[in-house]
């Protein structure tokens, strides 16, 4: 719904419009095609936020040490449980 919202409300550029396509078809496909993976499939594409929520406040504060470190640190880890639901 949030994907949709920002197509409708924002004036998207073209790398930001292809990602939430991409995301959108991608989301379709994995719910249509194979409902049993599902959930792993969601919670992957959950953990992947979590690490893009630490890069739009190393965005915001790009000049903190202690910023970085929760940025690198999530990202790491938000990564390796997206690949642990991609391996179940």
């Amino acid at each position: 719904g949030y994907m949709v919202e920002d197509l409708i409300v924002f004036r998207l550029g073209p790398m930001l419009l292809l990602h939430h396509i991409g995301c959108l078809a991608g989301l379709m496909f994995a719910f249509v095609v194979c409902p049993a993976g599902w959930p792993y499939f969601s919670a992957g594409a959950v953990a992947f936020e979590f690490g893009s929520a630490l890069l739009n406040l190393y965005c915001l504060y790009p000049h903190s040490r202690y910023v970085l470190w929760a940025y690198a640190s999530s990202m790491t880890c938000s990564n390796a449980a997206a690949g642990l639901c991609c391996a179940a």
